[in-house]
């Protein structure tokens, strides 16, 4: 219950401090909070290059998760 709680108050941190980048950040699908942050962190990014970061985490988590699949199928 703890984590939930980290999670909710890091989140609540990174929208107060970086507004709706945070938000859209946050929307990207499967980002950890640390790599939200990482690109937030970067702060003269904005619009189209923001954007562009938070494909690029996206696409990277993806391809992470491919290889994690095909491991496991071949121990199969």
């Amino acid at each position: 219950m703890k984590t939930v709680f980290k999670r909710i108050a890091k989140t609540a941190e990174l929208l107060e401090k970086y507004g709706s980048d945070a938000a859209l950040a946050l929307a990207g699908r499967g980002l950890s909070l640390k790599t939200v942050e990482k690109i937030l962190v970067r702060r003269s990014i904005t619009g189209e290059d923001l954007l562009k970061m938070i494909v690029d985490a996206e696409r990277r988590r993806l391809q992470a998760n491919e290889k994690e699949s095909d491991m496991a199928q071949l121990k199969l």
